[in-house]
């Protein structure tokens, strides 16, 4: 996508280790809130918590477009990945990052929580990509530097999709066939 709205899609259960409302906060500090269509890909425990502050956002004028929440199929969810300005990853607890791999597949930009409780941030290939856990002020940052810089977010979507092919079950199936040969020759 190249036009407004900047579509920003968050995948994940609603939820306080998600964190969520990281991105939410952000949204009154980014200088493009009124132009940013908020989605959220996911269902949880804080959904009636994260819907009410997102609806805030909306009701207040602070983000031009109503935020959107759905459970989505894979090629529902692959269709909305593709047509993502960014995708924002605020778990302050990730053991996989499964849905930041799938984003970054179809060559959506990411934005990823850095912090001691999640390994997702070692994919980002880019300093723009990643802000302290829980720092929506740094958030917001990112948010609009990724905005200001098309050239750039177009350049690094194409690397990100790129950068997928190591995490693929054929790579992975062939490091675990040589990682099996060579403990069998000692």
């Amino acid at each position: 996508p190249s036009t407004k709205p900047y579509r920003i899609l968050c995948v994940g259960r609603l939820s306080n280790e998600k964190d969520q409302i990281t991105l939410l906060r952000a949204m009154r500090f980014s200088r493009y809130a009124s132009n940013i269509e908020l989605i959220f890909a996911g269902n949880g425990p804080k959904a009636d918590k994260i819907k009410r502050v997102a609806r805030k956002l909306f009701d207040d004028g602070i983000v031009g477009y109503e935020p959107v929440f759905g459970f989505y199929t894979l090629k529902q969810l692959q269709e909305i990945d593709a047509s993502s300005w960014l995708y924002i990853h605020c778990a302050k607890i990730e053991v996989e990052g499964l849905s930041c791999l799938e984003a970054i597949q179809q060559g959506v930009v990411p934005i990823i929580a850095e912090g001691g409780l999640s390994a997702t941030s070692q994919f980002a290939l880019d300093e723009h990509s990643t802000f302290p856990t829980s720092d929506y002020r740094a958030l917001a940052e990112r948010i609009d530097w990724w905005i200001e810089h098309p050239e750039h977010r177009s350049h690094m979507s194409r690397l990100y999709a790129e950068s997928v092919q190591k995490y693929s079950s054929e790579v992975s199936t062939r490091n675990i066939i040589a990682m099996y040969e060579s403990a069998m020759r000692g």
